[in-house]
C-alpha cells in the first residue's frame, strides 16, 4: 500500500496511510483535506489492505 488511501463524505475522509514515525500502516480520519488524526495501526499491510476492501464494500466506493 502506498500513498493515502480511503472514502471521504461531507469533508471527512477515513484513511489508511503511513506516517513517518510508525513501521505500520495506520487508521485515520482526516479533516479539511490535511488533519490527520491517527486512531489505530494495522497489523500488517495485508490486514490494512484488507480493511479498505471491506470500506470500500461497506460504503459503496470506490477508493482514492
Amino acid at each position: 500500500m502506498k500513498g493515502i488511501i480511503g472514502v471521504e463524505n461531507n469533508g471527512v475522509a477515513i484513511v489508511v496511510m503511513h506516517i513517518p514515525e510508525r513501521k505500520k500502516p495506520v487508521l485515520a480520519v482526516r479533516i479539511n483535506g490535511n488533519e490527520n488524526y491517527p486512531v489505530a495501526t494495522f497489523t500488517s499491510e495485508g490486514r490494512a489492505d484488507w480493511f479498505l476492501t471491506m470500506m470500500q464494500d461497506f460504503f459503496g466506493q470506490k477508493l482514492q
